[in-house]
Protein backbone atom coordinates (compact mmCIF):
# COMPACT_ATOMS: atom_id res chain seq x y z
CA UNK A 1 0.00 0.00 0.00
CA UNK A 2 1.05 3.14 -0.78
CA UNK A 3 1.76 6.43 1.96
CA UNK A 4 -0.94 8.48 0.04
CA UNK A 5 -3.13 5.39 0.44
CA UNK A 6 -2.16 5.12 4.19
CA UNK A 7 -2.80 8.99 4.72
CA UNK A 8 -6.80 8.52 2.92
CA UNK A 9 -7.24 5.90 5.17
CA UNK A 10 -6.01 7.80 8.31
CA UNK A 11 -8.02 11.00 7.69
CA UNK A 12 -11.01 8.77 7.00
CA UNK A 13 -10.74 7.10 10.33
CA UNK A 14 -9.99 11.05 11.78
CA UNK A 15 -12.80 12.20 9.67
CA UNK A 16 -15.64 9.56 10.84
CA UNK A 17 -14.65 9.83 14.46
CA UNK A 18 -15.55 14.21 14.13
CA UNK A 19 -18.30 13.50 11.96
CA UNK A 20 -19.84 10.61 15.18
CA UNK A 21 -19.25 13.85 17.39
CA UNK A 22 -21.73 15.76 15.01
CA UNK A 23 -18.55 18.42 14.43
CA UNK A 24 -18.14 20.11 11.50
CA UNK A 25 -14.49 20.78 10.10
CA UNK A 26 -14.42 24.45 11.04
CA UNK A 27 -15.63 23.71 14.46
CA UNK A 28 -12.91 20.47 14.60
CA UNK A 29 -10.14 22.72 13.41
CA UNK A 30 -10.96 25.90 15.46
CA UNK A 31 -11.15 23.28 18.39
CA UNK A 32 -8.25 22.13 17.78
CA UNK A 33 -6.00 25.57 16.93
CA UNK A 34 -5.53 24.33 13.66
CA UNK A 35 -6.16 26.07 9.86
CA UNK A 36 -9.10 25.22 8.49
CA UNK A 37 -7.06 24.30 5.20
CA UNK A 38 -4.70 22.27 7.20
CA UNK A 39 -7.22 20.05 9.19
CA UNK A 40 -9.24 19.69 5.44
CA UNK A 41 -6.17 18.36 3.97
CA UNK A 42 -5.32 16.18 7.27
CA UNK A 43 -8.91 14.40 6.65
CA UNK A 44 -8.63 14.51 2.52
CA UNK A 45 -5.10 12.40 3.33
CA UNK A 46 -3.16 15.08 1.57
CA UNK A 47 -1.28 15.93 5.08
CA UNK A 48 1.31 14.11 6.86
CA UNK A 49 0.12 15.04 10.20
CA UNK A 50 3.02 15.22 12.55
CA UNK A 51 2.74 13.51 16.34
CA UNK A 52 2.56 16.33 18.32
CA UNK A 53 -0.71 17.49 16.06
CA UNK A 54 -1.88 14.46 16.16
CA UNK A 55 -1.84 14.49 19.96
CA UNK A 56 -3.40 17.89 19.97
CA UNK A 57 -6.25 16.37 17.39
CA UNK A 58 -6.59 13.52 19.63
CA UNK A 59 -7.33 16.16 22.66
CA UNK A 60 -9.49 17.82 20.28
CA UNK A 61 -11.60 14.80 19.77
CA UNK A 62 -11.31 13.47 23.23
CA UNK A 63 -10.27 10.39 21.92
CA UNK A 64 -6.90 8.31 22.68
CA UNK A 65 -4.00 8.86 19.82
CA UNK A 66 -4.11 5.31 18.90
CA UNK A 67 -7.93 5.62 17.95
CA UNK A 68 -7.20 8.21 15.75
CA UNK A 69 -5.57 5.19 13.46
CA UNK A 70 -7.40 2.92 11.49
CA UNK A 71 -7.56 -1.10 11.65
CA UNK A 72 -4.03 -2.52 10.73
CA UNK A 73 -5.75 -5.28 9.02
CA UNK A 74 -7.09 -2.26 6.36
CA UNK A 75 -3.34 -1.47 5.30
Amino acid sequence: MERDDQLKLLGKQIRGIRESLGVTQDQMAYKAEFARSYYSGIERGVRNISAVNLIQLAKALNVEVGELFPNISNL
